[in-house]
């Protein structure tokens, strides 16, 4: 009855340890789903339309088509479009999730508003460019996107690491499981086996002192 007893608390703790570290990992995995994946969605969006509005902007200064001029146009728009809704995105999961993460968005706002300040004087000064003005212009906008590109790939590389540190967390915690339902399988084993060891060892004894009042009285 006290062998059933112990093994019964020895699987109770497991069950109450495994039970507690699957719920940590399925929290873990709810928080990759609903923020990291999100977070890295939108920060790779803020980044291709950043470099589209930039790409844009350069092709619209040496074309003279007025067609190909108002696709370009179109294209710019459409970036700015993208890259704001990227950013409410991201603004959005940080407050929600993590607050300290809005400075990351602060900077990110920053340094991509002057780029795109940059872009829209270009598009309207509407003069002629000689290929010296073109050098000057291509340059300040190539180091402006850089600098917004830069604050975004600050931003991806904290989330990579965040995300990275979660799935490290989730393989400590399987590990865990495993290991703790190795132990144990193995204390089970090892109890029960010691323990029927010494049962049988205590039931021989008990038949051996039998035997011997059973000798006793027949010689009596």
């Amino acid at each position: 009855m006290i062998i059933i007893i112990i093994i019964c608390a020895q699987v109770g703790f497991v069950g109450y340890f495994t039970l507690s570290s699957l719920t940590n990992m399925q929290n873990s995995i709810r928080s990759i789903e609903d923020h990291n994946i999100p977070s890295l969605l939108a920060l790779k969006d803020m980044k291709s339309s950043v470099q589209s509005v930039a790409e844009s902007t350069n092709e619209y200064v040496v074309i003279s088509d007025q067609s190909t001029k108002t696709d370009e146009l179109d294209e710019i728009m459409s970036g700015k479009m993208d890259y704001s809704e990227a950013l409410e995105t991201y603004r959005s999961l940080s407050i929600l999730y993590f607050p300290t993460k809005i400075e990351f968005v602060d900077v990110i706002q920053e340094k991509t508003n002057i780029l795109f300040s940059t872009s829209d004087m270009i598009i309207k000064s509407n003069k002629t460019m000689t290929d010296t003005d073109f050098q000057i212009i291509h340059t300040d906008l190539s180091r402006k996107e850089n600098d917004a590109l830069k604050a975004i790939q600050n931003a991806l590389e904290n989330e990579q690491n965040e995300l990275r540190k979660v799935k490290e967390d989730l393989i400590k915690t399987q590990d865990g499981i495993w290991n703790m339902n190795l132990i144990m399988v193995i204390t089970i084993i090892s109890f029960t086996t010691t323990s029927g060891v010494f049962f049988s060892k205590y039931v021989i004894e008990k038949l051996d002192d039998l035997m011997l009042q059973v000798e006793k009285l027949k010689r009596s």
